[in-house]
């Protein structure tokens, strides 16, 4: 079985139907090296599924030199304006 098969990490990261799932399940299972690969992708996945969740449930703290302006009513009332102005001034040659 060739290990650079795409459909082999389609198959690690269970993204195959029936039919397809069956036929490389059936290359990969007399393929030691096939199986290895397998294991690693699904081993990858699960770290990186890990770590991506670590990362969303992580809050970005506010670094020292901003502000937050999420909730700032003077800003939305005011801001459409002045972002009008900066942008047109940015354009101005």
């Amino acid at each position: 079985m060739n290990i650079d098969d795409p459909k082999l990490t389609a198959y690690a990261l269970d993204e195959l139907d029936g039919a397809e799932r069956a036929a490389i399940a059936h290359e990969a299972a007399a393929s030691p090296e096939a199986q290895r690969e397998i294991e690693e992708t699904q081993t990858m996945a699960r770290l990186l599924r890990k770590e991506f969740a670590a990362e969303l449930s992580k809050e970005a703290p506010l670094r020292a030199n901003l502000s937050d302006i999420r909730d700032d009513p003077w800003l939305w009332s005011i801001g459409d304006h002045c972002s009008l102005g900066c942008g047109r001034a940015g354009y101005h040659r």
